[in-house]
């Protein structure tokens, strides 16, 4: 369950390219000089040495700083004690969490058309939305590029979200569908408007968007410290399915 919902994780989330490395996949982002390593299938304890090694004299040649994923469970516990000598340190820990959604349909279906109003919905990136989203979030011009490349060139269908009041926007997301499974990539509402039920609204409307598509489990992957966050999905039923963080080193 844990290796599939990884999987998931990694293809709907954007990436520059990736690399596949004896049971690691290694993503990288060319944004930034990191890349993100996940691990597909766990090593035999006395390769995992070599293994790491290998990844660092890669990435040097082109000055880019490794950062692994590492999920709490015990397939990741000779990783985690070899990155813990070679000092690797914690960074930006979160949680996984997850939605059956056959188990709000009624619900869903009854309030669908009150849920849904006001908030706007497009099936493909558009310029309008994009320069919403990179206002909204304080993105950078390299960011945007970034960002729209991959969903362009992305096989996978996104459905884009946005809760516009006044012509102001206050909440924008979107969501990644693979095949019984949503992912929710991002949702953010606005400093001035947090703590008024914008972010419950939204994820309402993806909700009842997935139902609609036949979605059946929906997936969101949060920062530990987004109390905020946390707490609209699970006032909405989701439940922690595992918790996650990086261990990183900056060698340049």
């Amino acid at each position: 369950m844990i290796q599939r919902i990884e999987e998931l994780l990694m293809n709907s989330n954007p990436s520059s390219g990736i690399t596949i490395d004896n049971g690691f996949l290694i993503r990288y982002f060319n944004t930034a000089n990191v890349c993100t390593i996940n691990m597909l299938i766990p090593p035999e304890k006395n390769e995992i040495v070599n293994i790491m090694d290998r990844h660092l004299k890669k990435l040097s040649k082109n000055d880019i700083n490794p950062y692994y994923r590492v999920v709490f469970s015990k397939e990741f516990e000779h990783l985690e004690m070899e990155m813990v000598r070679s000092g690797f340190e914690i960074s930006n820990p979160g949680v996984v969490l997850a939605l059956n959604l056959e188990n709000r349909e009624k619900e869903l279906f009854a309030f669908a058309n009150f849920i849904e109003q006001g908030i706007f919905v497009d099936t493909s990136l558009n310029d309008e939305w994009l320069s919403d989203y990179q206002h909204l979030t304080d993105m950078h011009p390299g960011q945007k590029s970034f960002f729209e490349d991959n969903i362009q060139k992305s096989m996978l269908e996104n459905m884009f979200f946005a809760i516009v009041d006044r012509e102001r926007v206050i909440a924008m997301g979107y969501v990644t569908f693979i095949d019984e499974y949503m992912i929710i990539n991002d949702l953010f509402v606005s400093p001035k408007y947090r703590n008024l039920d914008y972010g419950k609204k939204l994820l309402k409307g993806m909700l009842c968007k997935g139902l609609s598509r036949g979605i059946k489990v929906v997936i969101a992957d949060v920062q530990e410290d987004n109390a905020v966050a946390q707490k609209i999905f699970t006032d909405q039923d989701f439940e922690k399915i595992y918790a996650y963080y990086y261990r990183g080193k900056k060698i340049f």
